[in-house]
């Protein structure tokens, strides 16, 4: 299994059970900045992967390194107030809060890196949220 099936995983399963925290999770391009929203359900994750690998010259051992972008977000209202973007900003924190949390626990990979930032208006004009920016290496075969 791959990261990136891993990571859609951990996502999946947010959007499972009876209340689910995303309601709806798109796998998009690095490169494509036409993602819409506006007919689908948020909260929403929206996932972005760029592989890379390096080679451990010690070792020879190979490894994979991922930078992940997953951008959690809900509407709002075009003409809202701060106090309102403030309250979907605290709405999507325990989502961030809980993948993370999924993330770490995952023994196949070692996270170096994680950053957040509240983003406006990333994909369409009245969605606001927390874009998780993470890095992740996975050891992988000895290289011969």
């Amino acid at each position: 299994m791959t990261i990136t099936d891993k990571i859609l995983e951990i996502l999946n399963a947010l959007t499972s059970g009876n209340d689910p925290l995303v309601k709806t999770v798109i796998h998009a391009n690095a490169f494509d900045s036409n993602v819409r929203l506006d007919r689908n359900e948020t909260p929403a994750a929206i996932l972005y992967m760029i592989d890379g690998w390096s080679v451990d010259v010690s070792t020879a051992f190979k490894r994979k390194s991922v930078d992940i972008e997953v951008f959690f977000c809900e509407r709002y209202q075009l003409n809202a107030k701060g106090e309102v973007i403030q309250q979907v900003l605290d709405t999507v924190e325990p989502i961030c809060d809980e993948f993370i949390s999924l993330v770490l626990s995952e023994r196949s990979w070692e996270v170096s890196e994680i950053k957040a930032s509240a983003a406006y208006g990333k994909f369409d004009c009245n969605v606001c949220g927390y874009s998780l920016q993470l890095k992740l290496t996975e050891k992988q075969g000895q290289c011969l």
